[in-house]
């Protein structure tokens, strides 16, 4: 499981933030085939990853990684800006996605070509 979280007091009034929230939303449910909850108010959205009720009496441990990532307002104007900040993101829900599925090599088993 992991969060996509974004914040910012004019959300709501801000078409180019809300397409850009639609299309992280989009690349996580389509591209990535994850289900995805979504919870929101006036200020902020945060997209949930992965199964929120799996404590069936299992020992369940959440492992967080928390990066921050930041783009002026003003910026959501400016494509190249906006594209890096997109890409940012979707690369990290990548990696973690990697880390997640268990697709993860740690180093001492990994293969390297010399």
């Amino acid at each position: 499981m992991f969060a996509v979280k974004i914040f910012s007091k004019k959300r709501r009034k801000n078409n180019i933030l809300e397409r850009t929230i639609q299309n992280l939303s989009d690349f996580l449910k389509k591209e990535m085939s994850r289900s995805v909850n979504i919870v929101s108010d006036n200020n902020s959205i945060e997209m949930v990853s992965g199964n929120l009720d799996a404590n069936n009496g299992e020992i369940v441990t959440e492992l967080m990684f928390k990066k921050t990532i930041i783009l002026d307002a003003d910026d959501l104007k400016n494509k190249e800006k906006l594209d890096k900040y997109v890409k940012e993101i979707k690369h990290f829900c990548e990696q973690v996605s990697i880390i997640e599925d268990l697709k993860y090599l740690p180093l001492q088993f990994r293969n390297y070509k010399r």
